[in-house]
């Protein structure tokens, strides 16, 4: 019995060395540029001191050194998702962590972390858009033959190019209210240039150009019947809403400048005549 009972507090006190070993670890990621230090310089991108980029077996980093934070950017050759930390100058520690999606747009969790190491913001990037980006370029590479994973290239991030936004604060133009976007541009296969703007609910087409000629939605070029204006259709920029202009004054400026030159040149015709005719009758007398 003496002899189980030793067995009992001998495990007891284990478990408890052990659950507080456990406790005492730090978990926390802390900034460690060490293991880049034999990595080969990225001779196709800028290196300085404050600003330093790597590739090695695929893989690019980029160290970008201020007063307060140190940022490390972690890319793949020809990925178009690149991971984002910031480390605390101070302490070493992990201060923000996030993922984005072609250099435009947050996805996955945003983390960011006090300077003791305490998680105090959490967001969910990828929460406004139920169509998600597995369902987008399924759309894409059904619809276009493009697939904006593996057809993303470093050496032209021109040939795609994809933001994501949470939509107007207000219904405008054939806009409506609080639609989370994909606005997105791409070459096709037979070079035709594509700009998109897709519902992130469900992925309905919300706008179509092709080659700069607007497609959908149809009546983009349109007259709103309340006030006599005609309202061009958007940008690819996001900022941009629309250019509106007068209908009367649209329609009627160039005519009237058109006529205004002719009156003009008139004017001057005939006071040349009279003046040279009046001149002709005074040599005479």
């Amino acid at each position: 019995m003496k002899y189980l009972l030793v067995v009992l507090v001998l495990a007891v006190g284990v478990c408890q060395g052990q659950e507080k070993k456990v406790n005492n670890t730090d978990s926390m990621e802390y900034l460690d540029l060490s293991k880049y230090e034999n990595w080969p310089r990225d001779k196709n991108l800028l290196f300085t001191k404050r600003d330093q980029n790597y590739v090695k077996d695929s893989v690019k980093v980029r160290i970008v050194f201020g007063n307060d934070f140190t940022q490390i950017e972690i890319q793949r050759v020809n990925s178009p998702y690149r991971i984002i930390k910031s480390f605390y100058t101070s302490t070493r520690r992990l201060h923000t962590r996030c993922e984005d999606f072609y250099s435009q747009s947050f996805v996955g969790l945003f983390e960011e972390y006090d300077i003791h190491g305490k998680l105090v913001k959490q967001i969910d990037k990828d929460k406004p858009y139920p169509f998600s980006i597995d369902d987008l370029r399924k759309k894409i590479r059904e619809e276009y033959d493009v697939d904006i994973i593996s057809d993303f290239r470093d050496d032209d991030p021109t040939k795609i190019i994809i933001s994501r936004w949470e939509g107007y604060t207000e219904d405008t133009y054939f806009y409506k209210k609080g639609v989370p976007m994909y606005q997105m541009q791409f070459l096709t296969k037979d070079q035709h240039i594509v700009n998109l703007e897709i519902d992130a609910r469900n992925g309905a087409i919300v706008s179509k150009s092709v080659d700069d000629e607007w497609i959908f939605p149809p009546n983009a070029w349109r007259k709103d019947t309340t006030s006599e204006e005609i309202i061009l259709p958007l940008s690819n920029d996001k900022n941009d809403q629309g250019t509106i202009l007068s209908s009367a004054a649209s329609a009627s400026e160039p005519s009237n400048l058109l006529l205004a030159i002719v009156v003009v040149v008139f004017v001057i015709v005939v006071t040349t005549i009279i003046y040279l005719s009046v001149k002709k009758d005074l040599a005479l007398q």
